[in-house]
């Protein structure tokens, strides 16, 4: 049997080239949760031009935050003006840097700054619309702040500490988190959103059939439900290496059957093995395995989380341990000596046949290798108007992609048939569309007038479908502010 060897990691300046070279071989897309990054603005290339992939998203080195801490005239600040509201504040500050450099082994260095005191907005909380509400004080927070001598634009983030004002909790979208309380780990969560991330799920029943979906169920991981915040919660290896935190050079994709060691996630050692495995799981999604060796629920196995690369899908936590304990979440690492078992469906089995005292997993995977070889490269999506940092939109917008199928070739419009943008309101059921196009060839690029008609100022998706010749499909979507609002302000 084959046995994994350790190779050495690569250097810092190959990180982000490797990373964009490993998402070209990575799985397609599903459907669902939050925001985006790139400096690259809008314009399509013309064909013949490489397509980067919107999967990646580099948040390394240093970063700036702005903690934009807000009142009203009918309520007051979620935080007194006080040295005691002050310390508040930092120690949230404080919090959320360090969860971040170890999150990140150090690579992402947060500066935080914040306002103090609170900024008074010259407006009564019911002055706001329920529907635009999360636009239209977030426009106000930012035109307070700069009123009173903060460039806000120079910041990478800013956070916005508020009453709440809107009728939904904490949230993240593109650039701006908005904070109605003051739970730490909440901002975690919610800046982890603007790195394109969706949540992190717990799949309540058979690994690979049938359950239910525990929204937030992930109890390890920041996008989860945080219940082990003192613990220091981990990101899965999906999503630190999308942000460019974990080398891929300690990625394995494992594409035969064989023995492979494993170490931990949260100190990674690429002398005993990769710090993360990817099986391809179909077409549609991969199975990603990690091993959390400081948590005390998963130090005996491997977690094993499912991820498709719509980025904002949710990841899903599988239970290897069925109905062994009442809290299903608690022993869904693969225990030593047991198997999970997808051989049927997927062609794929792992069997933890680590030894007590390793200080590395020790798993044999099997795999169906001429199905993996035969599986589809999905095409390639990158979003390149609006520019994925820029914030809200307004007036006439050009929405613009580009996409290629990774099976012909990687410039724009190879092996493409077809590429369809809709631009829809997540918030109602149905969602309604409010632009659609479809598109046979370069450039795809849809125009829409958002202050006509009446589109309220809201948060939106773009959702981008593109078809390969072949019969392979992705699917990504896009966050969107429409903000008509910020214009009419002094």
């Amino acid at each position: 049997m084959p046995v994994f060897r350790p190779r050495p990691r690569a250097s810092a300046p190959l990180r982000l080239a490797t990373l964009a070279a490993l998402l070209a071989f990575v799985a397609p897309a599903g459907t669902s949760c939050s925001g985006g990054s790139s400096s690259r603005g809008g314009g399509a290339p013309p064909v013949g031009v490489p397509v980067d992939d919107v999967l990646l998203y580099p948040f390394v080195g240093s970063k700036s935050v702005l903690m934009i801490v807000v009142s009203f005239q009918d309520g007051p600040a979620l935080f007194p003006t006080t040295a005691e509201g002050e310390n508040k504040v930092r120690a949230i500050r404080d919090d959320v840097v360090d969860a971040y450099d170890k999150d990140s082994y150090g690579t992402l260095s947060l500066d935080i700054d914040y306002t103090w005191p609170p900024l008074l907005i010259d407006k009564k909380m019911s002055d706001y619309s329920p529907t635009s509400a999360l636009v239209h004080v977030r426009a106000d927070a930012i035109a307070a702040a700069k009123k009173a001598g903060y460039d806000v634009d120079s910041y990478d983030r800013e956070v916005l500490f508020s009453p709440k004002v809107w009728p939904s909790g904490a949230r993240g979208w593109i650039r701006t988190a908005w904070m109605p309380h003051t739970l730490r780990w909440v901002l975690v969560h919610e800046l982890g959103h603007t790195l394109s991330r969706g949540h992190a799920d717990f799949w309540d029943g058979i690994p690979n059939g049938a359950g239910t979906r525990v929204e937030y169920g992930d109890i390890f991981d920041p996008m989860g439900s945080g219940q082990l915040w003192s613990r220091r919660l981990v990101s899965n290896p999906w999503f630190k290496l999308r942000a460019g935190w974990l080398d891929p050079s300690d990625i394995l994709t494992v594409e035969q059957t064989g023995r492979y060691t494993l170490t931990s996630l949260e100190n990674p050692d690429p002398t005993e093995g990769p710090t993360a495995i990817r099986i391809r799981r179909d077409g549609m999604s991969d199975y990603w395995l990690m091993y959390r060796s400081t948590e005390p629920l998963a130090a005996d196995g491997p977690i094993i989380v499912r991820a498709t690369t719509n980025p904002y899908d949710p990841t899903y936590l599988l239970d290897m341990t069925r109905g062994q304990v009442a809290n299903e979440v608690e022993d869904a690492a693969l225990g030593r000596g047991q198997t999970f078992d997808d051989a049927a469906t997927n062609g794929i089995t792992v069997t933890n046949v680590s030894q007590p005292g390793d200080p590395f997993l020790t798993l044999d995977i099997t795999v169906d290798a001429a199905r993996q070889l035969a599986l589809d490269l999905p095409p390639r999506i990158d979003v390149l108007s609006p520019p994925r940092d820029a914030g809200p939109v307004s007036g006439v917008v050009d929405f613009e992609v580009a996409s290629s199928d990774l099976d012909v070739d990687d410039t724009n419009g190879a092996g493409i048939q077809k590429v369809t943008m809709n631009l829809f309101l997540p918030s109602q059921d149905p969602p309604p569309v409010l632009a659609s196009q479809e598109f046979l060839a370069p450039p795809y690029k849809m125009s829409f007038d958002t202050a006509a008609g009446t589109t309220p100022d809201n948060f939106y998706y773009l959702e981008v479908i593109s078809e390969g010749a072949d019969g392979g499909q992705n699917q990504v979507w896009f966050r969107v502010i429409i903000d008509n609002y910020t214009g009419t302000l002094p």
